[in-house]
Order: C-alpha cells, then sequence, then structure tokens
C-alpha cells in the first residue's frame, strides 16, 4: 500500500514537470510507467485486474529495481534540499533563540516586579476612606491615637497607601483647615518632618526639602538639643512644630494624596 502512494507521488510530481524524464534510463523507465498508467495492469493474488499499476508490458509486470532506483534518487534530491534549507534557515534559528533568551530574562523581570508589587499591596489595610477629612487640596487627612515612635507612625501611614502628614502642614491654607483636627487629639503628634539623613536638613516624608517660609517652627526651634532628628506639633507650642527624639511616642497625622 505504502508502495503504491510513494508511485503516486512521484508520478504527480514527473507529470508537473518537476522531473525531466530524458536524464537517465531509470528516469526514462519511471516516466512510461506514469504517462501509460491508465493502460497497465497488475497481478493481484491469482487474478489479474486492469488498472493503473504498471509499465507497458505483460499484465503485472514491473520492474521494481528500476522504480526502487527512481524512488531512491528523488528521496536523495528532497534530503539535499531540506538540508541545504537548514543551512540558510541554521543563523536565523540562533538569533531567535537568543532573542527567545532575551524575552524570557524580561518576563522573569516582569514576574518579579508583579511578586513584589502583590507583596506590598498585601500589606496595605483596608482603609474605609469616608472616615478621613477631605481638604481643599483633595488630600484626605486623619489623625491616629495610638502613641508610637516616629518609624512607626511613618510605617503605619505607609501601610493606608498614604504618608505622615507633609503637603498639607508646608500649605499655610491647609495647616490651617486641617489643624482642628490635630487639636481635637489634645496630644503632641508627629507630622512627615525629619533631618535623619542630615543634621539641620530637613526633609518633608514626600522628598521635598523643607525652607523657612514653608515650616511653621515654634520661636526657638529647631533646637537640634540631644537626639531631635522628627518632628511634631506641639500643643504647648500652640501647635506649631518643635524638633523632638524620634522615639518618643506622640500621635500622628497621615495623610493620603488624591
Amino acid at each position: 500500500m505504502y508502495f503504491n502512494w510513494i508511485l503516486m507521488i512521484l508520478c504527480v510530481g514527473i507529470s508537473l514537470g518537476q522531473r525531466i524524464p530524458e536524464q537517465s534510463s531509470q528516469d526514462q523507465e519511471m516516466h512510461l510507467y506514469c504517462t501509460n498508467r491508465g493502460q497497465h495492469s497488475v497481478r493481484t493474488g491469482h487474478e489479474i485486474k486492469q488498472g493503473k499499476a504498471g509499465p507497458v508490458g505483460p499484465p503485472g509486470v514491473v520492474n521494481y529495481k528500476i522504480v526502487n532506483e527512481t524512488i531512491k534518487e528523488h528521496f536523495n534530491d528532497i534530503s539535499g534540499q531540506i538540508q541545504a534549507k537548514l543551512t540558510q534557515i541554521g543563523p536565523v534559528v540562533e538569533k531567535s533563540s537568543e532573542d527567545i533568551e532575551d524575552l524570557k530574562a524580561v518576563m522573569q523581570q516582569i514576574r518579579e516586579q508583579l511578586a513584589s508589587l502583590i507583596s506590598t499591596l498585601a500589606l496595605h489595610d483596608i482603609e474605609d476612606i469616608s472616615t478621613w477629612y477631605k481638604a481643599r487640596n483633595n488630600y484626605y487627612y486623619k489623625l491616629f491615637h495610638d502613641k508610637v515612635t516616629y518609624a512607626e507612625a511613618k510605617a503605619n501611614c505607609k501601610k493606608l497607601g498614604g504618608q505622615l502628614a507633609s503637603v498639607g502642614i508646608r500649605d499655610e491654607d491647609i495647616r490651617r483647615e486641617i489643624l482642628p483636627l490635630v487639636k481635637a487629639g489634645k496630644f503632641s503628634t508627629w507630622i512627615g518632618l525629619n533631618d535623619i539623613q542630615e543634621e539641620n536638613t530637613f526633609i518633608w516624608e514626600d522628598g521635598v526639602t523643607a525652607t523657612a517660609g514653608s515650616t511653621p517652627w515654634h520661636e526657638g526651634e529647631p533646637s537640634s538639643t540631644g537626639n531631635q532628628d522628627c518632628v511634631e506639633m506641639r500643643p504647648t507650642f500652640d501647635w506649631e512644630l518643635n524638633d523632638l527624639d524620634c522615639t518618643l511616642r506622640p500621635k500622628y497625622l497621615c495623610e493620603i494624596e488624591p
């Protein structure tokens, strides 16, 4: 069965002009076989059936040596063509492999960044923003009454998706607007300002460097006495700013960007 299929494929190729029958005696024999198949007969079992298998000659007589050699020659040609194509596309495949490795590296970076993002989001508490005060600058503010160190206050605000109050404190109008929130706590309150990195260079938690015009220090402050690197709003100083030891435990004011 497979042999007949092979013959059929070869004959189609010859009939379409893919082979020149004059190239060899074997090709000539094969050409005759294919072009006269309608007149040929084949022996199957003890019967002789008229059909399309066999060259001109006695019923069922086929020179299989010629056919086999022709098939082998055709397959050798095909093999050579395939090898030539592989040689041509080899550099392309190699380059593609390099691109694939680069793509894998990029995908790994994306996976790592997503994992980091998911981990960060998982740290954030679910906070009902409706319990926060929305100021005219569209930031949200809330005073927290638990008494913690500056580092703990900063971390707690960050978990809620915000920061220790900074933007609203250095803006005089917004500071006046949210001051009642702080006063309601009746206790010293951390805001987002410190000179931890460099003495006497105070930086707001959003990265802005403090200036004299935007920092409502109490008279004589910052005093920088001892290890006073963090800033509070102090009730005894009429809620003006005072530098304080970062390990002490006031309340704290958070803000969330709109």
